[in-house]
């Protein structure tokens, strides 16, 4: 096989036709002739072709079979399959076509109208290999660079985490572990990905409202006064207009503005009921509820997870959304889930 030109193989078995198109094509091309058979999309696999001609008149074969098995395999299915005949009949003609050939030639073309006709399909053909090579750089470098901007966001969010948790050290690890959780919780319910992506970072970001909360509210160790409760209130809200000046891909704002609200309307901060929360942010509350009465605080110890169970259970379909009580329930008992301390 001469590596500088293009290699076409020759499929026929009919006495004579194998010969006469070599005859007219080797000058500018390097030639292979086989038999169709079994091991066809092996062969062709390492032959490598640029094109494939193969004789639709085929005795011991069935060339339009053949191009379907070609046609079907990812590995050769680029390749250009020109069907050659003894004769133009229209029904063949047809056939060959939805088969997948991109051409249809008699075997008594002449030789510079088969040789020109070739050329065009290969040119065809280099066309779209340069063009499919361009666009995998192309989609390389575009997932280069998302892959890029978002450790970049994820670096972004952390260091706000972290601000936040500065000021209240009580709940150091809090978001994080909502973040975690609340994407198992989604896993398991076969949420979509935008939607796990989008619980993922509001649940990471939920209490970034608490940037402007107080100190001394944050780090009371006692129970919060009612009025210092209201004021704690309000975080979500304050989350909510800090993010809705961050362009995402996500509804992140809506979320964090969601995540203490309840199915019943009795949560904060807009007392909105089942229907118009996001299912992000019903997970986020169910994940939120979990962590918080598992973790020790300064007003009280930890109740542990037994005791959240309990109460998500308690109150689902109530105050927590249904589906993501049982995600999360069969989290822990019966997928060994554990939140990391």
């Amino acid at each position: 096989m001469l590596k500088n030109l293009p290699h076409i193989i020759i499929c026929s078995d009919l006495p004579g036709k194998k010969e006469q198109l070599s005859y007219a094509l080797n000058k500018e091309y390097s030639l292979t002739c086989i038999d169709l058979s079994d091991a066809l999309v092996n062969k062709v696999c390492e032959l490598e072709p640029d094109i494939i001609l193969i004789n639709i008149n085929m005795k011991k074969t069935d060339a339009l079979e053949a191009c379907k098995q070609l046609k079907s395999n990812t590995k050769v299915s680029d390749i250009p399959i020109i069907f050659i005949s003894e004769i133009f009949d229209e029904a063949d003609i047809i056939k060959a076509f939805n088969a997948g050939a991109v051409d249809f030639m008699k075997h008594t073309l002449h030789h510079k109208e088969l040789q020109a006709r070739i050329r065009t399909h290969l040119d065809l053909k280099n066309s779209r290999d340069q063009l499919k090579i361009k666009n995998q750089l192309l989609n390389k470098k575009m997932t280069e660079e998302n892959d890029r901007l978002q450790n970049l966001m994820e670096a972004t969010i952390r260091a706000i985490v972290q601000t936040v948790e500065s000021r209240d050290p009580y709940t150091a690890g809090h978001q994080q572990r909502v973040s975690d959780l609340s994407f198992q919780i989604a896993k398991v319910m076969g949420l979509d990905s935008s939607q796990k992506g989008a619980i993922k970072y509001a649940g990471l970001l939920h209490d970034i409202g608490k940037l402007r909360v107080p100190d001394a509210i944050l780090n009371r160790p006692g129970k919060l006064l009612s009025i210092e409760f209201d004021v704690l209130k309000i975080h979500p809200k304050i989350g909510s207009d800090i993010l809705e000046t961050v362009p995402s891909p996500w509804p992140l704002a809506r979320i964090v503005l969601e995540h203490h609200e309840r199915l019943d309307g009795s949560g904060y901060p807009n007392g909105i009921t089942e229907e118009n929360m996001l299912i992000e942010s019903k997970v986020i509350a169910v994940a939120d509820v979990m962590e918080a009465m598992s973790s020790h605080r300064p007003y009280r110890p930890s109740q542990g997870i037994s005791l959240a169970l309990e109460e998500i259970n308690s109150q689902k379909g109530h105050l927590y959304d249904t589906h993501a009580v049982d995600a999360c329930t069969q989290l822990f008992e019966n997928d060994n889930y554990k939140f990391g301390w």
